[in-house]
């Protein structure tokens, strides 16, 4: 039977020809669109000002026209238009027949030529339209409407050069047209591989007769060997025996001495020249010299016991444990302090003095007898097997192996002499936690002094009693307006104004008391200072912050047309694939992104870093944000937009996970309802409603969505749905501000749920409400939404009442008012039961 399938030169042409026009009339159609017609950074924008005569193409419009056909199948239309989640449309993806549609259809500057789009093109027509109807035509022609992937010699040639002076017309390179037809065929390339094949059998032959002769030769001569091997074993043991009993103590100090001091040089470089001495709260101020510990450090306050403990004297006020823990919220200054504690270390043994002041003093911050001081980077180090492995990646990468084992030796024999800084310990994967627990239990290391940086609540509470627990509460107000004038030198004008700024706002005095969100607002405030908001939140701040990088990487490009609502436009799908890659970190504990995903636009904003490989051999670059708060902001952008959209899958899953997962609220710093688009929130308080009512906080997600709904025409349906889903009467409300939801929009959307006349009953029959004197005004609300509440049954209260917020007697009037209120109606209802009961 012959094959059907067969490998023959007319084959090969076939291959050829459609390679020419798939490939080539691809990339030529592709080029007039994205040259002349629509620049790349501008389809997005240009599909959607044609959206409705694109949807025509798919869709049949109303009325149906009598000679309408179809043109858009379904998968061209999801190209055209993608997901929000996925990529913004691009022409590279794009066939022949869509880009043809498109060229046809939406560039006002192209017109049909004289035999029209699907006809052969005169001869003498060397325009440009002339040519893509050309490649249309042939590719139906050679491609589309065939029997057999099949061209003779003559066929070939006849289709061959009117394809190329196509291409060629229309940019496509004439070498790499040629090189492809030169190109040996699949036939040639199989008569050379079976000519290869058999020289190769031949010499396996040969080998293998070769291999038999030589095997057989070792064998006699293996006794011999096997003898002479023993001998040289004894001798060899005999000389290291004699090594060992005259071995050199002095020689050993030496070599001990040599690799200390090659270690003391190597860190001072490092803390004092070296990246440590930077402070670079974003990445992309490591280019500007100002930003070093000596020109922008500024004193951070640091709490204990309702005292403050200055830096300088961190180790003076208390000399008893030699364990310290600070803690901090995101991006108040962890790192710029253990930066500021090596480098004060490194300055004073290299001899150098600081700038005196009373809080800087330029001695060295840690006691006289400390010789050594290691700065362990948590998010640096690679699955460490224990503490040794921990220190050893800490060390110097210069140092060779032998010399690290000798520092390892000389530290664990003098631990009163060495300090650890261990720095970042949340952001250590949860798998490698157990590497540190011997430190910090006191089991090695226990003379040493060891301090460490992080977020609260991380280290084990079995752990925790080990150390004396500091608090980083950031910058004063007199350091807010020293990091502002450091940061603008050239222009003072800036300066007072962003002053006078935090001066008047009070929310922006409180953001700007944290370095991180300082040195945002500074960032901001320089590109325009219109954008930082009166009443500005923390996810403002990211959004700007998110919104300013990518200006600044449109800029470097020459791409200044691109303002407000076109950059999220443009970049959207890429926020939301660096959202949901940021959302798989987050739950494996790792501060690092999948670089299986396609993250170079990511990295050139500068929202993500590359992390240098300490192997030199089988090393792989890899990639992690700037800062683990943005990448909590990108995963619950990703969060929020599941949540609106209701995705189905993988995404559903995820997101509904994360907000059944209590590690959100207490780690996550963003309030996710305020980061869903306001057309889909009613859409969002719908799907929490249906997938989260496991979850303990749902309810006041659903009635912060609601508060947001209150505007809409079709509230009180939205209303409904939510009492129609509610699977259970009872439902929990707390005040706690504890929580990352904005409790004011969340209490003012159980009131408009309480509230509601037009609703014959919220489907509340039972309402615990915890710590509602956290808030002043939460009585009067709840007291007078209570009245007009049909369904309430039994009503929970319970005070919480913490930091003196308000006074007991406010507590209790409070209580009392919304307590008789409740009463009264209930009261009433049973007056009208009665009532209806007699007249029966």
């Amino acid at each position: 039977m012959a094959n059907i399938f067969p490998l023959t030169k007319e084959s090969d042409n076939f291959a050829k020809l459609g390679r020419l026009l798939i490939d080539g009339g691809t990339k030529a159609l592709c080029s007039v669109l994205d040259g002349s017609i629509h620049p790349p950074g501008d389809l997005a924008v240009a599909l959607y000002n044609n959206k409705t005569l694109l949807h025509n193409l798919w869709k049949p419009p109303t009325p149906r026209p009598r000679n309408w056909r179809k043109v858009l199948n379904d998968d061209q239309w999801y190209q055209l238009f993608p997901q929000p989640s996925l990529l913004p449309p691009s022409s590279e993806s794009f066939d022949i027949t869509l880009l043809t549609i498109l060229l046809r259809n939406i560039c006002p500057t192209l017109t049909a030529p004289a035999t029209g789009w699907d006809a052969l093109p005169a001869p003498t027509d060397k325009s440009k339209e002339g040519m893509i109807a050309r490649i249309k035509y042939y590719r139906n022609k050679v491609y589309a409407h065939i029997h057999e992937a099949a061209c003779d010699d003559d066929t070939f040639e006849k289709f061959w050069d009117p394809i190329t002076a196509a291409l060629v017309a229309l940019g496509v390179n004439q070498d790499e047209i040629d090189e492809l037809k030169k190109r040996p065929g699949s036939t040639e390339c199989l008569k050379t591989l079976e000519q290869w094949c058999k020289t190769d059998i031949q010499q396996f032959e040969q080998l293998n007769k070769n291999v038999l002769a030589l095997k057989r030769k070792v064998s006699k001569q293996g006794k011999k060997f096997n003898k002479k091997l023993k001998g040289v074993s004894q001798q060899v043991q005999q000389a290291l025996n004699q090594r060992a009993s005259s071995s050199n103590p002095d020689q050993d100090a030496d070599h001990q001495k040599e690799a200390i001091k090659k270690l003391l040089t190597s860190l001072v470089f490092e803390y004092t020249e070296g990246s440590v001495s930077l402070i670079t709260p974003l990445p992309w101020m490591e280019a500007l010299s100002k930003h070093t510990l000596q020109h922008l450090f500024k004193n951070l306050l640091i709490a204990e016991d309702g005292s403050f403990v200055k830096l300088c004297d961190l180790f003076e006020s208390d000399n008893t444990k030699k364990r310290i823990l600070l803690e901090g919220n995101p991006g108040i200054g962890k790192t710029t302090v253990s930066k500021k504690l090596v480098n004060s270390w490194a300055s004073h043994w290299q001899g150098h003095s600081e700038r005196a002041s009373d809080d800087i003093p330029p001695e060295n911050i840690f006691p006289p007898e400390t010789e050594i001081v290691l700065l362990v980077v948590c998010h640096d180090l690679e699955n460490p097997n224990d503490w040794k492995d921990v220190l050893r990646q800490s060390l110097p990468e210069d140092l060779s192996d032998s010399a690290k084992d000798i520092i390892l030796s000389y530290i664990s024999d003098n631990k009163e002499r060495v300090a650890i800084v261990i720095d970042g310990y949340d952001e250590l994967p949860a798998s490698s936690t157990k590497a540190f627990d011997k430190i910090f239990n006191s089991k090695v290391l226990q003379n040493s002094y060891v301090i460490v940086t992080s977020r609260p609540n991380t280290i084990k509470p079995d752990m925790r009693g080990f150390f004396r627990k500091l608090e980083i509460k950031g910058f004063d107000d007199l350091e807010v307006k020293e990091f502002i004038s450091s940061y603008f030198t050239k222009s003072r004008e800036a300066s007072k104004r962003l002053k006078d700024r935090v001066k008047k706002d009070r929310r922006l005095a409180d953001f700007v008391r944290n370095p991180l969100f300082l040195a945002m607002i500074c960032v901001v405030f320089e590109d325009s200072e219109d954008r930082i908001k009166d009443d500005l939140t923390r996810e403002d701040l990211y959004n700007e912050i998110v919104y300013c990088l990518t200006k600044r990487y449109c800029k470097r490009r020459n791409d200044d047309d691109v303002e407000g609502n076109r950059i999220k436009l443009r970049f959207n799908g890429m926020y939301l694939q660096l959202g949901k890659c940021a959302f798989k970190g987050l739950l494996k504990g790792e501060l690092s992104a999948d670089t299986a995903e396609d993250l170079a636009l990511a990295t050139q904003i500068g929202f993500l870093v590359k992390n240098c490989p300490r192997r030199q051999i089988r090393s792989q670059i890899t990639l992690s944000f700037f800062h683990k708060s943005i990448q909590e902001f990108f995963a619950a952008l990703y969060i929020a937009d599941c949540l609106g959209k209701g995705v189905s899958g993988e995404e559903s899953h995820l997101s509904l996970y994360c907000l059944s997962w209590r590690h959100f609220y207490l780690v996550f710093k963003f309030d996710i309802i305020a980061l869903i688009d306001k057309q889909e929130i009613a859409g969002a308080a719908i799907n929490i409603v249906k997938n989260l009512q496991k979850n303990r906080f749902y309810f006041h997600l659903i009635c912060e969505c609601l508060f947001i709904c209150k505007d809409l025409m079709d509230k009180e349906r939205i209303l409904q749905d939510i009492r129609d889903n509610l699977r259970s009467n009872t439902v929990n409300f707390s005040c706690d501000d504890g929580l990352h939801i904005n409790i004011d929009r969340a209490l003012d959307g159980l009131c408009l749920l309480l509230g509601q006349p037009e609703i014959e009953a919220t489907g509340i029959e039972r309402l615990n409400l915890w710590h509602l004197s956290e808030f002043q005004n939460s009585f009067a609300k709840i007291a007078f939404e209570l009245k007009n509440n049909s369904s309430l049954r039994t009503l929970i209260i319970s005070s919480g009442a913490k930091n003196g917020l308000i006074t007991e007697s406010q507590a209790i009037t409070g209580f009392v008012e919304v307590v008789m209120l409740f009463r009264r109606r209930m009261s009433s209802l049973d007056g009208r039961r009665r009532a209806a009961s007699s007249l029966k």
